[in-house]
């Protein structure tokens, strides 16, 4: 079945009752635009219903494809990014383990063009930021910065001190720069700095 519409610069458009009285145009094919337009009339929640593993496509190989439990994007013919029913999303890989599962790399903003970037904890006012502007990695008072596979070393600014505390094995200070020296300096009470 052919519909065919030879006026030039003219549509195809597809009338219903709109539930009201009236008649209303649902779906405008536009040659000469390339476009397809979906109308949603005002009293009316209106939908495309596409089937379940049928899909929408631009070109041979870059698609959309949903069911029940995920929503898939394709480009070239290859799985790009996936959304699944539990609302994970995955990106490089179909099966992501979190709210969003990169497997690549991942970059924030350009090279010489940063944006910020803020990683929340459970305890309100604590957090990691990425200050673009400053070009500093921010850790905030009584946020920890730890290192090690346990409760080794942790590092942290409770508001008023600073603080190093190690808990496993020996805590070495090393200077390896040849000819170099460890210096300690601290203030001297009158403004300046002794070493």
């Amino acid at each position: 079945l052919e519909i065919q519409n030879y006026s030039d610069d003219k549509d195809i458009i597809f009338k219903n009752d709109d539930g009201s009285g009236g008649i209303t145009p649902y779906l405008t094919l536009d040659g000469s635009a390339g476009t397809v337009e979906v109308a949603k009339p005002t009293n009316f929640a209106g939908k495309v219903t596409i089937s379940d593993n049928q899909y929408l496509s631009w070109s041979t190989n870059s698609r959309i494809v949903a069911n029940s439990s995920y929503m898939q994007f394709q480009v070239a013919a290859t799985d790009k990014m996936r959304i699944l029913a539990d609302g994970n999303v995955g990106i490089g890989t179909t099966s992501p383990a979190s709210k969003l599962h990169v497997a690549g790399t991942v970059q924030v903003g350009v090279d010489d063009t940063g944006h910020d970037v803020t990683f929340y904890g459970a305890t309100s006012g604590r957090y990691l930021l990425w200050d673009e502007s400053a070009d500093a990695l921010k850790i905030t008072d009584n946020a920890y910065l730890q290192i090690g596979s346990g409760d080794d070393l942790r590092l942290k600014h409770d508001g008023t001190d600073s603080l190093i505390d190690n808990h496993t094995g020996n805590l070495y200070i090393r200077q390896q720069a040849d000819d170099k020296d460890i210096i300690f300096q601290s203030d001297d009470g009158s403004g300046g700095v002794e070493t």
